[in-house]
């Protein structure tokens, strides 16, 4: 039974005259960075060193595609999809785990069981725990494992799948606390015969992370990501999938095979065969859940490797989304606007390196006059900037964003050789593949959030939790939170 609603969306990230300022300065952004460009192509590349003029232009040109795909992407980020709650949907809740501590399980588990709508809470443990199966028999969870770890995260899923008969599908990492809203904020897509996907942001509650400038602030090194690229991407329908803070419709996932298990990055990969098979995805832009962000510079290091090898794997197959069959223009442009990112890498390289090469050798890469070159190079670069910063909506700390690139620029040079050897099929494995790194701090915030949150809703269920279920019911005629 489906019963209507109105149904408030996340508010818009900026204002229409913010949004038609950067429409016109992306416009004009564009056209000046085309001439300069042209310019340089035909005017200024010096033939007695052509290496060196060539990889700088390369380096420019590269910049700009990059910048003209951002700005495709976030054109518009507040594109709205059918919405109806509906009480009939049947739902079965993973949690995926391998060695991740028992006490954030229970957190995760904890707050799965709370939320509003009724389900079926299952623990999917591949690291075969005896605590992990208290801890489901003691909330009232379901607890599945299998006798060995093929396909890793993907197979663990999958085997899920054959144990499942919901039509619907939400998987949260051993980490993300879901909030009591979730489903009732989620759901309501479906009503879409043809979606496929609700993804939610990751946030994540310990601030003082790797991936956080410092511990009082609440943006992270994914927050322009998670806040506008994402949304942005409701546009072409190619918003992806995360792995945790999502909604999957089982039908979608038995149309393809279930989750894809052949590379690194499952998530992406599932994603991308969605979309081939003419399914469609949505974004949902308000924190539902919150997690634990890598807590030192070596988790922070294993995750996003793993992220670039899995995207190079599957950058060379035929589903590389330049060439895969079945997407549109929009979300080839889309999804290789996400994937080229690990490119970054390369050009700052050739950037950080190119003064000090210029000044060592005596060389120059141009054959122009300063003042040529200057007159044409700062409209193109104080457009450039100013586009991009009101494309971000907000959402970037340009110093701490230069940081975290550098910070990042060996990793992905790293990933970036999987492009031609192909890397290893697998090798990580867990909610952070192989990176939960927690100290006791973060330990023992991840059991107050989920205890202090959503322990006496769950508590107060437990009659008609057993065997896994959150009885909860969402009130008549209210529209979600």
């Amino acid at each position: 039974m489906q019963r209507s609603a109105t149904f408030l969306p996340p508010a818009p990230l900026t204002s229409r005259r913010w949004v038609r300022a950067m429409h016109a300065l992306a416009l004009l952004s564009v056209a000046v960075s085309t001439y300069y460009l042209t310019w340089r192509g035909l005017s200024t590349l010096d033939t007695d060193v052509p290496a060196l003029a060539g990889v700088l232009y390369v380096a420019e040109i590269y910049i700009f595609l990059r910048l003209v795909g951002f700005l495709v992407v976030t054109w518009e980020t507040d594109r709205h999809a059918p919405f109806a709650l509906r009480d009939d949907a049947s739902v079965d809740v993973f949690i995926t785990t391998y060695d991740e501590p028992a006490d954030i399980v229970r957190a995760t588990a904890l707050g799965a069981l709370a939320m509003e709508h009724p389900h079926r809470t299952v623990i999917l443990d591949d690291g075969r725990r005896k605590e992990i199966r208290a801890i489901a028999a003691e909330l009232g969870c379901d607890y599945l494992t299998r006798a060995d770890n093929t396909g890793h995260k993907a197979g663990n899923l999958n085997n899920a799948l054959q144990h499942s008969s919901a039509d619907f599908i939400a998987v949260f990492d051993a980490d993300h606390v879901p909030q009591q809203a979730f489903l009732r904020r989620t759901l309501g897509y479906f009503v879409d015969p043809a979606m496929a996907l609700v993804q939610t942001p990751q946030e994540f509650y310990n601030r003082d992370s790797r991936q956080h400038p410092d511990a009082a602030s609440a943006w992270h090194e994914q927050t322009l990501f998670y806040r506008v690229i994402q949304a942005g991407k409701n546009q072409s329908n190619s918003a992806f999938w995360c792995g945790s803070c999502g909604v999957l419709r089982r039908a979608a996932l038995d149309s393809i095979g279930g989750v894809a298990s052949e590379y690194l990055t499952e998530d992406l990969h599932t994603t991308l065969r969605l979309h081939r098979a003419g399914w469609k995805t949505f974004y949902h832009r308000e924190p539902l859940a919150y997690g634990i962000a890598p807590d030192d510079f070596a988790a922070f290091r294993t995750q996003r490797l793993r992220w670039g090898r899995g995207t190079m794997q599957i950058l060379r197959t035929r589903e590389n989304p330049a060439v895969a069959r079945g997407l549109t223009v929009w979300q080839r442009i889309s999804y290789l606007s996400s994937m080229l990112t690990y490119f970054d890498a390369h050009i700052r390289l050739v950037l950080l390196t190119f003064p000090a090469l210029v000044l060592l050798s005596g060389l120059s890469p141009m054959a122009t006059s300063a003042p040529e070159f200057f007159l044409r190079f700062a409209p193109h670069l104080v457009l450039s900037v100013v586009a991009a910063t009101l494309a971000q909506r907000g959402a970037n700390r340009i110093v701490w964003s230069e940081r975290f690139a550098v910070a990042r620029m060996f990793i992905f040079l790293r990933a970036s050789v999987t492009l031609v050897t192909g890397g290893r099929r697998f090798g990580v494995h867990g909610h952070a593949q192989g990176c939960f790194r927690v100290g006791g701090r973060h330990r023992r915030s991840a059991i107050h959030r989920g205890d202090a949150i959503h322990a006496g809703q769950a508590d107060a269920r437990a009659g008609d939790g057993r065997r896994g279920r959150s009885r909860s019911r969402i009130n008549g005629g209210m529209a979600p939170d």
